[in-house]
């Protein structure tokens, strides 16, 4: 087996990844980089869609979605931490367009379960509030993770990358948000009154969703 960090570690594998190099930077000098691109991306993919159908088989050991996530966050790291050192290592000159393109790839792929999985997890007013919190948390830390792996990448195209990764949350967070305000209002409505207005109690609801930590998320 090939050395993550070096890119071989057997004269076997060695002359394996002389041939990459060969074979990839014949196709480029061609104009055909996005062929590379494409044998690149099916060649690693497969491993990362395993580790995301993961869910599946621990949500049967009643782990939830949002305990389940780091998780699957930490082996994504360690993969791109590797593929960083192996494309600088084997092919510099698409280090790290390459990681950019099969992690673009992955995400959006795996976009349409993301947001499946978010909201069959979620539950309803302050319940959902602190899921959300721990999925923004587990996604913060990875994003942090993942930019040295991208060093050198243009900020534009990182940005865009990271913008991938937590799509599916961001698209929740306004959801989230106003099922907040209607518990809070559901909340404050069951406390007897006095001489508190059915304007006063949304205005007062309004003005906690507004400064709950979702508020600041979205």
């Amino acid at each position: 087996m090939c050395n993550t960090e070096l890119g071989y570690s057997t004269a076997g594998c060695y002359d394996a990844v002389e041939l990459v190099q060969q074979l990839a930077a014949r196709m480029t000098d061609l104009g055909r980089q996005a062929a590379v691109e494409r044998l690149y991306i099916s060649a690693r993919i497969p491993p990362l869609q395993v580790a995301w159908d993961g869910y599946e088989r621990a949500a049967g050991a009643e782990v939830t979605f949002p305990a389940w996530l780091p998780s699957f966050y930490d082996k994504l790291l360690a993969v791109a931490e590797g593929e960083a050192r192996w494309c600088a290592a084997t092919l510099p000159r698409l280090h790290p367009h390459l990681l950019l393109r099969l992690l673009a790839g992955l995400f959006a792929r795996i976009d349409k379960s993301f947001r499946s999985r978010i909201s069959s997890s979620s539950g309803s007013g302050r319940q959902a509030l602190p899921m959300l919190m721990q999925l923004q948390e587990a996604a913060t830390s990875f994003a942090a993770g993942l930019q040295p792996c991208l060093a050198g990448a243009p900020t534009s195209q990182l940005q865009e990358l990271l913008l991938a990764a937590d799509g599916p949350l961001r698209a929740q967070m306004p959801r989230y948000g106003e099922m907040e305000r209607q518990q809070l209002l559901s909340d404050l409505r069951s406390i007897p009154q006095q001489d508190s207005s059915s304007d006063d109690l949304e205005a007062l609801a309004a003005g906690l969703a507004d400064t709950s930590p979702c508020s600041r998320m979205c």
